[in-house]
């Protein structure tokens, strides 16, 4: 994988395996983060008192809607 990412120039580095280590701790962080906002946002949207389908197209539209606000309160 970081052999491909050198060829085709989208990363430059002379240690692939600690690139590799880096790139690893980067995703796992990311994810464990992606998961807890996953779970707020759900949480957000049961609690409307309308109740609103999982799935549904208004689901989908909040649900993006909420994850976006998490996502910009990490930056």
């Amino acid at each position: 994988m970081i052999s491909a990412m050198v060829r085709e120039k989208l990363i430059k580095t002379d240690d692939e395996a600690h690139s590799a280590q880096e790139i690893k701790k980067i995703m796992t962080l990311f994810l464990k983060h992606e998961e807890g906002i996953d779970q707020k946002v759900r949480t957000k949207i049961a609690t409307i008192k309308r109740g609103i389908p999982e799935y549904s197209r208004e689901w989908d539209v909040l649900y993006e809607q909420y994850y976006n606000e998490e996502m910009d309160k990490l930056k």
